[in-house]
């Protein structure tokens, strides 16, 4: 798993919330989480579950369509090639953006295409 380009994508979304003044509840989340992949890219073998509260809403569609676009930058996880600490690792991590992921799917629901 490339730790440090999973921290950059954090570090990337981080940036893009705190400069948008309608994503100003995401900030605190958004920053933990990637402070968290800054811990694990220098070395750290666990993280906290963060959690996200209630569920919270984007009003532009343009917002959520870049938080998308970014998020989409997060790096192949190749499970074949991971141990099962690592994958529970990048699980959990992932899992701490539930609160920026939630909002996508609860604002603009056809925004990102589902499997069935």
């Amino acid at each position: 798993m490339d730790f440090n380009k999973l921290f950059l994508v954090l570090d990337e979304l981080y940036q893009f919330v705190s400069n948008d003044p309608t994503l100003t509840d995401f900030k605190p989340y958004v920053w933990d989480v990637r402070e968290q992949a800054r811990a694990v890219m220098e070395g750290a073998t666990s993280v906290a579950p963060i959690d996200p509260g209630p569920v919270r809403m984007i009003s532009d569609r343009a917002v959520a369509a870049k938080l998308v676009e970014i998020l989409a930058r997060l790096p192949l996880i190749k499970t074949e090639a991971e141990t099962p600490d690592t994958l529970r690792l990048v699980a959990r991590l992932l899992g701490n953006l539930s609160t920026i992921t939630s909002a996508i799917f609860s604002s603009f629901p056809d925004l990102v295409p589902r499997s069935h």
